[in-house]
């Protein structure tokens, strides 16, 4: 398997260095006490980062740390020229030390374990960051983590899945070339490919970055961008026969209700409840990181209730319909989810809604009829047939006992 590629070194110049400022400055975001209110704080950090993106072009010939290192003393007259903004000027020393503290942590020749380092060369540098990767440090670990927590969760709800451990998942980072869609966090995106090979199943899942624009804001919803990528696409039609490459696939349809609806309210449920679970301990899973995740999933929560998208191959490219369906799968998803809980299925709501959520992404060859499911739930609920809910039930329950998808979905669409 080749080396996932990576940002530019200039660009990860740019990009290390307002991240950890950002992440210096993240304990005094909340109840800090500037004079002039939480607007002084934001504009200190902004003004922090927007040197760092100044200074970045004029040392293309050195090294990342001694960039990183040289910020410090840059830094120091903005953080004093805002002294007049604090009532109590240890606030500002205590984060002067913090900023200083994270930028000084960088060490290439650390982080590549020899005197080998990062010169711009990318099939070189490619190779050190996949295995170091200081620079890139805080997305690397949260996609480690999260990658992880996602495929427990799939291996305790699909049992027999052995498929999972034959998928490699990897990230790439790349530059982000426009906006991303998230109003509020628009300087951050992900999207997954696949480079399935009739040996083996790879899932890349790519990070793109504007290094020298990205805020605060896009940086906290990254791991929510992770978790919509591993839990609806990393193992997505991964139980095919390996002659069945996903590569076809290159990347699902923006307008999916399955994959980019229904799977989403399943990745933001998951979300909840590892930020929940591991908030006191998990930096990179507080509240902040749902506020600003949330931001990226709720555009994709407000349906509209009792309409169909058209099916029209000449909507397939309609901005508005791509929209449409995504809230389609969303509260589809939403639906069933409380359609289980008002029904005894001998499972708990949640763990039937992750089994069958889980088992139809799984399963190969069947994007189409994944689709036609959604509609035919959202159909069934949102119009309250009485009829229709009974059978549906019947075949969750069999399925809950069987574990066979194929027929639960044959039975569906049947």
């Amino acid at each position: 398997m080749s080396v996932p590629e990576h940002l530019p070194l200039q660009h990860r110049k740019t990009l290390c260095g307002r991240v950890r400022i950002f992440e210096a400055m993240r304990p005094w975001q909340r109840g800090v006490s500037f004079s002039n209110g939480a607007h002084a704080f934001a504009n200190l950090r902004m003004d922090l980062a927007e040197k760092v993106t100044y200074e970045s072009p004029k040392h293309q010939d050195t090294s990342l740390d001694a960039f990183i290192h040289g910020l410090i003393p840059m830094l120091q007259p903005k953080v004093r020229a805002v002294a007049g903004d604090m009532p109590n000027g240890d606030y500002l020393d205590q984060i002067e030390a913090a900023v200083n503290g994270k930028l000084a942590e960088i060490s290439c020749r650390d982080c590549s374990g020899s005197d080998t380092i990062c010169t711009g060369y990318c099939p070189v540098d490619d190779e050190i960051v996949v295995h170091g990767g200081a620079c890139l440090h805080p997305f690397k670990e949260q996609f480690d983590f999260i990658r992880e927590a996602v495929l427990d969760k799939y291996k305790e709800l699909c049992p027999g899945a052995d498929v999972l451990d034959d998928v490699s998942v990897v990230l790439s980072t790349e530059l982000l070339t426009a906006k991303a869609p998230f109003r509020f966090c628009e300087n951050a995106n992900a999207a997954a490919r696949y480079r399935d090979s009739s040996e083996q199943r790879i899932t890349e899942v790519r990070l793109l970055l504007d290094p020298g624009l990205i805020d605060a804001a896009s940086f906290l919803a990254v791991p929510y961008l992770f978790f919509h990528e591993l839990v609806c696409h990393a193992w997505q039609g991964a139980d095919a026969d390996l002659a069945t490459s996903r590569n076809d696939i290159a990347s699902t349809r923006a307008d999916d209700s399955f994959a980019e609806g229904w799977m989403d309210a399943v990745a933001w449920h998951l979300f909840e409840s590892t930020v929940q679970r591991y908030a006191a301990s998990i930096p990179y899973l507080q509240d902040d990181h749902r506020e600003w995740g949330f931001e990226v999933h709720r555009e994709r929560r407000v349906p509209q209730i009792g309409q169909i998208p058209e099916q029209s191959p000449a909507a397939h490219n309609s901005q508005a319909r791509t929209r449409e369906m995504i809230r389609l799968g969303v509260s589809a998803a939403q639906m069933f989810f409380r359609f289980l809980r008002d029904h005894e299925t001998g499972f708990v709501a949640e763990e039937a809604w992750l089994k069958i959520s889980f088992a139809l992404n799984l399963r190969g060859g069947i994007v189409q009829k994944r689709q036609e499911f959604v509609t035919a739930v959202y159909s069934a609920l949102v119009g309250g047939h009485t009829a229709t809910a009974k059978v549906m039930l019947t075949l969750v329950r069999k399925y809950l006992l069987t574990n066979d998808i194929g027929a639960f979905l044959d039975g569906f669409l049947g």
